[in-house]
């Protein structure tokens, strides 16, 4: 940011926006460092607007789908009341620049207010709790599939991800992930946990759209995972070429 303000510094221009994100304003558990860098972005805005001579904004977006995202059941009614169109996205940044103040904007397509007492300042309860105490997770709400157990490891450790973030116990193999409270933040925790647990590249599109339930994200996952067969090829191949000199290495990578 420094070199961009270095080289647009001595130009006459009308504005420069920023592009900034609310993990800023509401943070979230494992967002520590995203939060902290759009939490940058904002204040070198402050900071060049103390000194620019064309305004400085940097916009707090929330979620946002490009045209090809199309909005269903899988999508999850929180995440598709927060997400802004392409058209949304254009009309928000006209207003915002309309303003014409030098400020960081958020846009938040429902009440920021409630979200922060939600997610940054939440009620604490009335009840005292023993330093062994653990917070009580909430009974899963009436959905309109049934609840059916995991029946595999997979399922298994996925459902346990998503009852840490959610707070909801139990969740079956065919809830989804939006419907039972999920929201873009913690999509991308989830898909983070994902991969640290099984190793294997899971992409936002997997849980926003193609899987968001507990039984379809764990096909994706074993469709990705090596096969026992394939383990051992791959163990046997290793063996062989550790067994190698380096000249009959060098001639193998020849042929």
């Amino acid at each position: 940011m420094d070199a961009l303000a270095e080289v647009i510094g001595n130009k006459s221009l009308d504005f420069c926006v920023l592009q900034s994100s609310l993990s800023s304003v509401l943070g979230g558990l494992g967002l520590a460092a995203y939060a902290a860098a759009n939490a940058v972005i904002d204040m070198f805005t402050v900071k060049q607007n103390q000194s620019s001579t064309f305004p400085w904004i940097s916009i707090n977006w929330d979620a946002c789908r490009d045209d090809a995202f199309e909005i269903n059941s899988g999508f999850g009614a929180n995440l598709a009341a927060l997400a802004l169109t392409p058209q949304e996205v254009w009309d928000a940044t006209c207003r915002v620049l309309n303003l014409g103040l030098p400020e960081s904007v958020v846009v938040s397509k429902s009440s920021l207010h409630k979200r922060l007492e939600q997610w940054v300042t939440p009620k604490t309860s009335n009840a005292t709790k023993t330093e062994s105490s653990t917070d009580t997770a909430h009974t899963r709400p009436n959905l309109a599939n049934e609840y059916i157990p995991p029946s595999n490891e997979i399922e298994e450790a996925i459902a346990q991800i998503w009852q840490e973030l959610l707070g909801i116990t139990p969740i079956g193999i065919h809830d989804n992930f939006f419907d039972l409270g999920g929201h873009s933040l913690l999509a991308i925790q989830a898909i983070s946990r994902k991969r640290d647990r099984f190793g294997i590249e899971l992409s936002m599109r997997s849980l926003l759209e193609e899987a968001p339930t507990v039984g379809s994200i764990a096909a994706v996952i074993a469709s990705q995972k090596p096969k026992s067969q394939d383990l051992a090829e791959i163990t046997a191949l290793l063996s062989d070429i550790h067994n190698l000199s380096p000249e009959e290495v060098a001639q193998q990578l020849q042929e």
